[in-house]
């Protein structure tokens, strides 16, 4: 071996023919879908979402329209948002009606959610003391199960639908 050539630490793979490549795909079997909480809770906030946005809004000829719960700007729901007033870490409020409402990007993530001006919405919304009584039920661990998204999954999609369908 001259000086500067580089040895081969490993031999060169044969590469395989296109007919053994095409036959051991063909023998793969696909994974088998694993329901697991964090890929439901995935699933849950999408549907959970565009429900809750939907919950909002109007419809004006075939565009839904919804107001940001904290600065009033009128948007169509796709420009919109599923707000928390209190952060989706709070398991036990994640899927609140209470707790949740369309908000614009501006507010939720460049402000940060403006958790006073939503906490005003929230009591007038729903009655004074609501944002106090989500705060304090904030502190409470929630633990979710399978069939619990699996069934919240299933109510925010029956939702979208009655919405879609009008």
């Amino acid at each position: 071996m001259k000086k500067g050539q580089l040895k081969a630490k490993t031999p060169l793979k044969q590469r395989a023919s296109l007919k053994s490549h095409q036959s051991l795909k063909a023998s793969v079997k696909p994974k088998s879908k694993v329901l697991t909480v964090a890929k439901l809770k995935k699933d849950a906030d999408k549907y959970y979402s565009k429900a809750t946005r939907y919950r909002f809004a109007d419809k004006r000829g075939d565009t839904w329209y919804a107001q940001c719960i904290t600065c009033q700007v009128e948007k169509p729901i796709k420009q919109l948002q599923c707000g928390h007033f209190m952060s989706r870490r709070h398991n036990i409020l994640r899927y609140r009606d209470e707790n949740t409402a369309a908000q614009c990007y501006g507010c939720n993530v460049m402000s940060q959610g403006r958790q006073y001006e939503f906490a005003m919405a929230i009591d007038d919304l729903y009655g004074a003391g609501t944002a106090k009584a989500l705060h304090q039920e904030s502190k409470q661990l929630h633990v979710f199960t399978i069939e619990e998204l699996q069934e919240i999954i299933k109510d925010a999609k029956e939702q979208v639908r009655f919405y879609e369908g009008q």
